[in-house]
């Protein structure tokens, strides 16, 4: 009970060394000293058990980290999806050249100076429009995320 701090389990290793004694007592007679040898085969026994234990609350607590980032995984995805959703609103509800500048950029991945071209406008106008529609779109997306500028979020540091 020393060793395991639990009389039942204390309990349950001293009776799986009787048993063991019992299995190999043909064996038993060639041993020389009795004592050191059931205090040696109960403190292996300990170990074992010690190891399971130990090895069952690993796992446990690996279920419950699991379980925890699977219903957060969950939360998250829809709090995700639902920022994406508002973010789509935000661009659509942008003037229209700086709509086209927005999606060209993020989704396009065009250069400013493609842009330009593409648009017949000037890189500072390009930048500019830019420059307008990312405010905008912050601005919306923090109207219906406020909690978005609590939690230090880097969603808004990409838009």
């Amino acid at each position: 009970m020393v060793y395991t701090h639990d009389e039942t389990l204390a309990e349950d290793i001293v009776q799986m060394v009787f048993m063991t004694c019992w299995e190999k007592r043909s064996a038993l007679a060639r041993i020389i000293s009795m004592e050191d040898y059931l205090f040696v085969m109960a403190r292996n026994r300990i170990f074992d058990e010690l190891k399971k234990l130990a090895n069952q609350q690993r796992l446990a607590h690996r279920y419950s980290q699991e379980q925890d980032r699977q219903t957060l995984g969950i939360e998250d995805l829809l709090q995700e999806k639902r920022y994406h959703e508002v973010v789509q609103e935000a661009i659509a509800n942008l003037p229209v050249q700086q709509r086209e500048v927005y999606v060209l950029y993020n989704t396009g991945s065009m250069t400013y100076e493609a842009i330009a071209g593409q648009l017949q406008l000037s890189r500072l106008t390009i930048k500019k429009h830019l420059e307008l529609a990312r405010r905008s779109v912050r601005q919306y997306v923090r109207q219906r995320f406020p909690e978005l500028i609590l939690t230090g979020s880097s969603w808004l540091f990409f838009l």
